[in-house]
Order: C-alpha cells, then structure tokens, then sequence
C-alpha cells in the first residue's frame, strides 16, 4: 500500500482537487439561486400606490397633456374628477383638481404585456386583501393595499375561479 501511495499521490491529489472543484462549482450555483430568490421582486408594470407603466399617482395634467391628448373625457361633477379614457378603454386616468388620483388598467382590452402579466401574478401571490370583496353585478371587486382587483363573476354552478379583468391603482 505505501509503495501504491507513493507512486500515485499525484493521481489522488488530482482527483481530489478535480472532485473539490465540482463541488465547490455547484455550491456557487445554488447560492446565487439562493440570493436571487431572496431579492425583492421589481415590478414594472404594476406599482401599488404608485401607479401603472408610466403613469404615476399625483402627475399633473400638464405633465400628460400631451400624451393624453387622443383620450375620450367625460366629468363627474359631484364627485370633481374627469375621466380620461383611452380609445381601446384599457387605461383610464381620473384627475381630480389637475393631478391623478387613480389609474384603472384593463390588460384584456389591450395587447398583452409580459410585464403587466407577471406583476399581476406576483402581486396576488405576495398581498393579501384588507377588506371583504364587494360584488356588483357580475363583477367582484378585491381591496388590496393601493390596488383594486376587479375579477369577473362566474356563476355558481361553474366551479371555475374568478377572472382577472382589470386593476385600479389608488394612492396608499
């Protein structure tokens, strides 16, 4: 054995350093798995409170002026808010005294966005509600913390969950 040892130490010190640089490969890689899960997800599309895409809660109406410009407006005077609506509908602005108090974004409406899309599901997956749901109609609308979720209603003999159908941002 110790003349085995002594001819082929070379042999088992490659061997070792080869298996330790394997296992030392895949401990990196598990760690970075590790790191990345940990990180806080960056939402895009879809910021609570703060706004959708590139719109943002407390804009004012010069700042959008110009990219509004095309949108369908319509007022409600009892409650002091102007509405302005895109052509497709599937992005409404509210301003109330020439600044946005909220944002409704209906993604069926419009071509679909991998963003939005992935916003949403972590979104639903990460916050909880904070009040009842409140149905109206065939709609049920879910109160989270800066955001409404309006789901359509499926009747109930389908055993089918709700459908996502559109999200209102609201300042926090």
């Amino acid at each position: 054995m110790h003349s085995f040892l002594k001819a082929e130490w070379k042999t088992i010190l490659g061997v070792i350093i080869f298996c330790g640089a394997i296992f030392a490969w895949f401990y990196v890689q598990e760690m970075r798995k590790a790191e990345a899960a940990a990180a806080p997800y960056e939402y895009e599309c879809l910021r609570a409170g703060d706004g959708i895409l590139d719109y943002r809660i407390g804009m004012t109406f010069d700042e959008l002026s110009d990219t509004i410009r095309d949108y369908t407006k319509t007022e409600d005077p009892v409650l002091g808010v102007s509405r302005y609506e895109r052509a497709d509908g599937a992005l409404a602005l509210n301003f109330r005294d020439n600044r946005v108090v909220s944002i409704e974004f209906y993604p069926d409406k419009t071509e679909p966005d991998s963003r939005c899309i992935s916003d949403a599901k972590t979104w639903k997956s990460k916050n909880k509600d904070v009040a009842e749901p409140i149905p109206t109609g065939n709609r049920v609308h879910i109160i989270y913390e800066g955001l409404i979720l309006i789901q359509e209603q499926q009747p109930d003999d389908e055993k089918k969950e709700n459908k996502d159908i559109g999200w209102i941002v609201v300042p926090i």
